[in-house]
């Protein structure tokens, strides 16, 4: 599968700042008790309305299917580029 280079771009630069986020907002707390486990793919589409499936795998660092409170900032950037286009 071939990563489009900006989007290779953005997800190794939010990397490096998920490292800077150690608390998760308030919206992630209620939107699916990110607290101990982590956002599901489902729970994440409620937060961020069309989120696919690539951009959420993207985030997720570690690939553990889950998107932990580090991972956050990362998940906004990708969603928030992808979405500025349209």
């Amino acid at each position: 599968m071939s990563v489009h280079p900006f989007l290779a771009a953005v997800t190794i630069s939010l990397a490096a700042a998920a490292t800077l986020a150690p608390t998760p907002p308030v919206w992630a707390q209620s939107v699916g008790g990110i607290s101990g486990e982590g956002l599901t793919f489902q729970q994440a589409q409620r937060k961020f309305p069309g989120l696919r499936e690539v951009s959420f795998e993207k985030a997720d660092l570690n690939g553990d299917g889950l998107i932990e409170p580090n991972e956050l900032p990362v998940l906004q950037g990708v969603y928030d580029q992808l979405n500025q286009s349209r």
